[in-house]
């Protein structure tokens, strides 16, 4: 059986402060069901049009999701992982948000835990504002050990 991985969906706004959204994870496609078209391709998966287009004027309009991609996608294109995602034009998660959407949707959705300085008992253990302090050259020769290898 072979699969085709569409790209996610993200978000980004900002410029000197990025903001950038995950909208919609990746999805793995099963290519058992591909209709070709002279422009596009669709890949149906679950009951789900996929259309995969090299020209964003072109493609499926009965298709939920619509993918431009950098050529026509043949289905064995497609299993040759031989098309290159360029963005989506239609996906069901396309949102216009503002940055403040954006960390309105964060609401209760993080976690923190407060470290008590007391409850830190280890060599580690530098003081206040400090965890874990070593020499520069000492840093420096990990890191230089570490691409290195």
């Amino acid at each position: 059986m072979s699969t085709f991985v569409l790209m996610e969906l993200c978000k980004q706004s900002g410029v000197k402060n990025v903001i950038y959204q995950l909208l919609a994870p990746s999805i793995t496609l099963n290519l058992d069901e591909v209709e070709e078209n002279r422009s596009y391709a669709v890949i149906i998966d679950k009951g789900i049009r996929y259309c995969l287009t090299g020209n964003s004027g072109i493609y499926d309009e009965e298709a939920s999701y619509v993918l431009l991609t950098d050529r026509t996608p043949t289905k064995q294109k497609l299993i040759d992982n031989e098309i290159k995602q360029r963005k989506w034009i239609k996906h069901p998660n396309q949102i216009e948000a503002s940055p403040d959407d954006v960390i309105n949707s964060w609401e209760n959705r993080f976690h923190f835990k407060l470290e008590k300085n007391e409850a830190v008992d280890t060599a580690m253990a530098k003081g206040d504002g400090l965890f874990w302090v070593m020499p520069i050259d000492k840093v420096a020769r990990q890191i230089y050990a570490a691409i290195h290898r």
